[in-house]
């Protein structure tokens, strides 16, 4: 897939320049950009070789639900589009970590269960508003 730093991708709404890659996962690749007021966020692309119809599903839903949801432990979605190249991404926060970089540098014990009741916390808060509606 690969995007360079310079190269820029659009959302209904704004230009977000591409600094350079944190990450990669099983279904993409996350980036960090700059939108057009120098404000640092991180983009999350789908890689279009590995876009079956389950993942691109899988990925509308995502952005979906992030979308609706206003718990601070649920990722924001500040915006979505698709490239030049035709994957379809999504704007995020910029954070300086993720779980994962917590996970492979080593959780103590007993941070364990609370990093896990947070992350239930807000998947259940989430569950309920949707299962209401």
């Amino acid at each position: 897939m690969g995007y360079r730093k310079g190269e820029t991708l659009k959302t209904a709404f704004d230009t977000y320049t591409v600094v350079g890659q944190r990450g990669a996962g099983g279904s993409g690749e996350v980036y960090e950009v700059h939108d057009s007021e120098h404000t640092a966020y991180a983009v999350k692309i789908l890689d279009l070789s590995k876009a079956s119809a389950t993942r691109l599903k899988r990925f509308k839903n995502e952005i979906h639900f992030c979308t609706k949801s206003t718990h601070r432990n649920i990722v924001r979605v500040h915006g979505s589009g698709v490239t030049g190249k035709g994957a379809t991404f999504y704007v995020m926060p910029l954070y300086s970590c993720t779980l994962r970089d917590l996970i492979l540098e080593g959780i103590a014990p007993e941070a364990v269960l609370p990093y896990f009741g947070q992350i239930l916390d807000g998947i259940c808060c989430c569950y309920d508003t949707f299962m209401s509606k």
